[in-house]
């Protein structure tokens, strides 16, 4: 029976060297395509390239499918016909894996957008860690509040400052945003000025959608909700009132993996519940081949092979 090998690239979705320990798995399509199974020992990977030897095929070649994983990544399976000699195939850019996070590694308050350390010094958020001490209740703003954010609420906050500052897809409605009322991990609550939701209705790059998954703020009344048409890491926008001063407030939340297909079904699928932030922002890097949409953090790692992503 001949052999052959396989070398390509693999990365992280921002194109550069993973840092982790990666295995690839092969398995034959079929049993008749006379191909045996086989995996790489975990490895050290040294830049990007790999090399798999001794892959067993027959005849016009044999049908594998490819897994490669790593530590921190997910799973990537691709499917390749293998024939005698040496074989080659598409970069494979691996989607973290969310459940293996334990940080981030953020810009600092004062590299910022202008806007944004605006939007929180005039947010008053409650400062829910523990408190021995038993002091009063401690209102947030500005730095202290941004520093104080759990990682999750962090990335959710960057991730929508940079989608929502994008004029290809948004037209740039973060300006419209005012200060935060609420933060999750999955989307925040914000004052709005009215002119957003004018603009909002009436932008050619915004759709009317259902806001039935949306519950509005104490004394807020639902208005109106509107999603961006990109086909991939929407922005969704859903308007409420307040029921005594007729003020605007926006609900704000991306979908993670709208009309991404396979790699990204990857991504929806690990988690249950609530969006997971670093997930989305896998969604809004994969949305754009020149990372334009990048929120700019990277992913923490735990263990003496600890890197960034």
């Amino acid at each position: 029976m001949s052999t052959g090998s396989l070398q390509f690239e693999i990365t992280d979705l921002r194109g550069n060297p993973l840092n982790d320990m990666v295995t690839v798995a092969l398995t034959p399509v079929s049993v008749n395509d006379a191909g045996s199974p086989m995996a790489t020992p975990p490895t050290a990977l040294a830049g990007t390239s790999i090399d798999v030897n001794g892959i067993q095929c027959f005849g016009a070649g044999t049908a594998y499918t490819v897994s490669v994983s790593a530590n921190h990544f997910q799973t990537v399976p691709f499917v390749k016909i293998i024939h005698e000699g040496d074989n080659s195939a598409d970069p494979v850019r691996l989607p973290v894996n969310p459940a293996k996070v334990v940080g981030l590694s953020t810009p600092a308050y004062d590299t910022l957008p202008a806007h944004l350390q605006e939007i929180l010094t005039e947010s008053q958020l409650i400062d829910y860690r523990p408190d021995p001490a038993n002091n009063p209740t401690v209102f947030l703003q500005g730095k202290d509040l941004y520093n104080a954010m759990h990682p999750l609420q962090k990335a959710c906050l960057l991730n929508i400052a940079k989608k929502a500052s994008d004029v290809a897809t948004t037209g740039n409605c973060f300006p419209g945003i005012g200060p935060i009322m609420r933060l999750d991990q999955d989307r925040f609550f914000a004052k709005a000025d009215p002119a957003l939701f004018t603009t909002t209705s009436q932008s050619s790059l915004f759709a009317p959608a259902s806001d039935l998954l949306h519950t509005p703020l104490p004394f807020y009344n639902k208005h109106s909700s509107f999603k961006s048409k990109d086909p991939h890491g929407n922005i969704q926008l859903t308007f409420m009132v307040h029921s005594v001063t007729g003020d605007f407030a926006v609900d704000v939340d991306i979908d993670e993996a709208q009309g991404f297909g396979h790699v990204l079904e990857l991504i929806r699928n690990i988690f249950q519940g609530l969006t997971n932030p670093y997930q989305v922002r896998e969604v809004l890097i994969l949305a754009n081949s020149d990372f334009l949409l990048d929120p700019g953090y990277d992913f923490v790692f735990q263990g003496a092979e600890s890197a960034r992503a």
